[in-house]
């Protein structure tokens, strides 16, 4: 997916540009330098062919001592880091690329001027002239140069720390999904144990409820986020498995508003505030109670309550591990859009309440 700086550098021109993009910008950065001085030659002196031959080929020989000092200097990753040295190096190299390409360019300025010379004009610039003028040029088009290329890697050094964020928020959201699974899976199986002893024939009934679970546990909670529809597939046959254990113990009331099947929630959200409803409110007491559970959509979130008899300050040795990684989990994928929260709603009654921003496309 990623190249490394060495690769890259010697494929490209700017090593984060590619070819093409290198290309053009090379060409319009010297054609336009050219445009501007043959706009100032013609404010001075009449633009012949010759003295427009000689600008021309001067600035591209300028425009291949430009391109060595970029190799030399900046296509090496590992030298960005010594910046001051770049500039103290870059600026002898435009020094002294301004005098060779002025050495060269000595003849080709006094055949340009033969004709003006004859007339009267102006003379040919000497050595010194020759040499201001192209280290001035490649002055110019190094700081050009030099933005770009930190320009470059400012915007490749983003994208970096994106993708290394979006890698480590889905090593932790694997982390909290290796953590509720065998939370899941062990409450299940003490659930069918004890029904094995109450009740053989609903065991059996009870096993495919849990072989369902399982299957939707390995192939949907790996997700980021499912359909709510799946989710409470999931939760019903949890609930089914528990009305075996409980009988008539356990009383479930649901209210889910018709339409919003489609939009998504993480995984084993839902499934874990039932949960956790019934382990401490119906099972916990000897008369049972009543878990109800609605979904709804509220002001562009899809909103999720379950009900449960209880006290929150209640004591109990949980560790609320499942409410934990819930929490956690939400945080990771909406930040500030998500939340959790279990209060006390009258007397007797535990409300726990999730929401979530209401989206129909997984994240």
């Amino acid at each position: 997916m990623t190249m490394s700086a060495t690769a890259t550098s010697s494929r490209s021109f700017l090593p984060s540009f590619r070819v093409g993009r290198a290309l053009v910008w090379h060409v319009a950065t010297w054609f336009g330098i050219f445009l501007i001085d043959l706009l100032m030659l013609s404010t001075f002196e009449a633009p012949t062919a010759r003295k427009v031959a000689n600008l021309f080929l001067g600035l591209m020989l300028n425009s291949l001592v430009g391109y060595l000092l970029w190799r030399l200097l900046l296509a090496n990753d590992n030298s960005v880091r010594a910046s001051y040295r770049i500039m103290l190096l870059g600026l002898v190299g435009c020094i002294a690329g301004g005098a060779v390409v002025g050495a060269i360019m000595r003849p080709v300025e006094n055949w340009a001027k033969l004709a003006d010379m004859a007339l009267g004009g102006l003379p040919p610039a000497g050595f010194a002239g020759l040499w201001f003028f192209y280290a001035l040029m490649l002055l110019i088009w190094g700081v050009c140069a030099v933005a770009v290329f930190f320009q470059e890697r400012a915007n490749r050094a983003e994208l970096q720390r994106a993708e290394f964020a979006a890698a480590a928020r889905a090593a932790e959201l694997g982390v909290l999904r290796l953590q509720i699974n065998p939370h899941f899976l062990f409450n299940s199986l003490a659930s069918l144990r004890a029904l094995v002893q109450i009740d053989p024939g609903a065991a059996r009934s009870a096993i495919d409820d849990l072989a369902l679970m399982m299957r939707y546990s390995l192939e949907r909670a790996g997700a980021p986020t499912i359909s709510l529809e799946e989710e409470l597939t999931m939760v019903e046959a949890y609930l089914k498995m528990e009305k075996l254990r409980l009988a008539g113990r356990l009383r479930l009331v649901s209210s889910i508003e018709t339409g919003i099947g489609h939009a998504r929630i993480p995984p084993l959200s839902l499934q874990t505030l039932v949960e956790n409803a019934v382990k401490f409110g119906a099972a916990n007491r000897r008369a049972g109670g009543e878990i109800r559970y609605e979904a709804g959509r509220r002001d562009g979130r899809l909103v999720l309550r379950v009900f449960n008899p209880g006290s929150c300050s209640a004591p109990s040795d949980s560790t609320r591990q499942g409410l934990v990684n819930l929490r956690r989990r939400l945080d990771v994928l909406y930040g500030r859009e998500a939340g959790l929260e279990l209060r006390q709603g009258e007397p007797d009654l535990v409300i726990a309440e999730l929401f979530v921003p209401f989206e129909t496309s997984a994240r």
